[in-house]
């Protein structure tokens, strides 16, 4: 269920002892931080709603270039290892698909997009 994929990556990035908050942090967070999106597609067959592709954008912020990278590494093999049963919903798959950097106010930014499917 898409509802549910946020509380998987909420889940999944805390339970590895990362900082991050759903779609902003609270002003004045200490970084490296990160900080999660999540969009969906349902998906119909013939028969009706058979599972969802969940787009989920990660910004990982530091004031550390090299920081972001290592914590982009260890995010990509975190969320791409979610598969299976979790919590109360079942990802069939996890992927990154695509990835961008920035800088703005002193901040180095990572952008990673992942694809997750669920079974509805």
């Amino acid at each position: 269920m898409s509802i549910e994929i946020g509380k998987i990556i909420n889940k999944t990035l805390v339970d590895a002892g990362l900082n991050c908050f759903p779609i902003v942090a609270p002003e004045n967070s200490p970084l490296p931080l990160i900080i999660y999106e999540r969009s969906f597609n349902a998906d119909y067959t013939k028969d009706g709603r058979s599972f969802d592709t969940n787009n989920i954008d990660i910004y990982i912020l530091s004031e550390d270039y090299k920081e972001t990278i290592t914590l982009s590494k260890q995010i990509e093999g975190l969320i791409s290892a979610v598969k299976g049963a979790v919590l109360d919903a079942f990802v069939i798959k996890s992927k990154l698909v695509a990835g961008a950097e920035m800088y703005q106010e002193g901040v180095y930014i990572q952008k990673l997009t992942f694809e997750v499917k669920t079974a509805v």
